[in-house]
């Protein structure tokens, strides 16, 4: 008989699966649709959201967002990439959630600095 209790994976599987979802319909509802299905503009905007988040680093006083009461702009920064990141995944279907896990399993069994490099 199985279990009503979800694994950890399944339970981030249905939770990254469900906010790709939510991530890609929220920017087809809001005009991004055209954009992301792009694929060099979606990755741009991925891009862009890291340059900001950089940009916070960079600021000694980067303080609390404006945008969302209760976090810092730092969080906000990350918090748009991973949304981008999701709807470029969600638009092209992708199970960004079962390659993340099976990629971190590959990762665990990598040497120290993946055999030496330097960053």
């Amino acid at each position: 008989m199985k279990s009503d209790y979800l694994t950890n994976e399944e339970f981030f599987i249905n939770s990254v699966n469900f906010m790709q979802k939510e991530a890609w319909k929220n920017s087809e509802n809001h005009g991004w649709d055209e954009a992301i299905e792009n694929s060099a503009s979606a990755l741009m905007m991925i891009t862009r959201e890291v340059s900001e988040l950089a940009e916070e680093e960079r600021d000694a006083d980067s303080g609390e967002s404006t945008k969302i009461p209760g976090f810092s702009k730092r969080e906000e920064e990350a918090a748009d990439i991973l949304i981008r990141l999701l709807s470029y995944c969600g638009a092209r279907k992708y199970r960004l959630a079962e390659a993340a896990i099976a990629k971190h399993k590959y990762n665990q069994d990598r040497p120290y600095r993946h055999g030496g490099k330097l960053f």
